[in-house]
């Protein structure tokens, strides 16, 4: 006797399409629902950070040496400039020479001129803006490889083709 075939009901799937789940997220039903912004930042002030130790520096001497020394180099802020510049660490007056000689007029060239005189106040740099090499210390490879196309000829190969 066969028997008799029941009809299946329909069992949600374990395997779904990635378009199947476009629109169907956290949807409201009204606009009394949403939050307003006065709650959305009431709620984020509830979350309390973590409470860690205040720590004075007054004990560790070096390294409030190093940041007064860092400080200190640091020249005032310029508004095109999203760094602050460092003091350019040459005094002019306090620039030493040596005795100018005389030159031979048959051999003098515009280039002479440089270095003729001492610089003036006005004509010294105040500030600059050095660049570090923290960025290049950061990469792990200690040692670099060329990872460049090598068109070199590998006599291994030729020998054994007989070339």
């Amino acid at each position: 006797m066969p028997e008799e075939e029941l009809p299946q009901k329909a069992v949600p799937s374990f395997w779904r399409t990635t378009q199947s789940e476009i629109g169907f997220g956290n949807r409201v039903k009204s606009k009394k629902d949403l939050l307003t912004p006065k709650e959305v930042i009431r709620r984020n002030d509830d979350l309390k950070k973590p409470v860690r130790p205040v720590v004075e520096d007054t004990d560790f001497i070096m390294t409030n040496t190093i940041k007064k020394e860092a400080d200190s180099i640091n020249a005032e802020r310029v508004l095109s400039a999203h760094v602050l510049p460092k003091r350019f660490p040459v005094d002019p007056d306090r620039m030493i020479y040596p005795p100018l000689r005389e030159e031979n007029p048959l051999y003098y060239t515009t280039s002479s001129v440089y270095g003729n005189e001492k610089p003036r106040p006005h004509q010294v740099a105040d500030a600059f803006f050095p660049k570090s090499n923290k960025f290049s210390h950061s990469f792990t490879d200690s040692k670099p490889r060329n990872a460049g196309l090598n068109c070199s000829q590998d006599p291994e190969v030729y020998r054994s083709q007989g070339l």
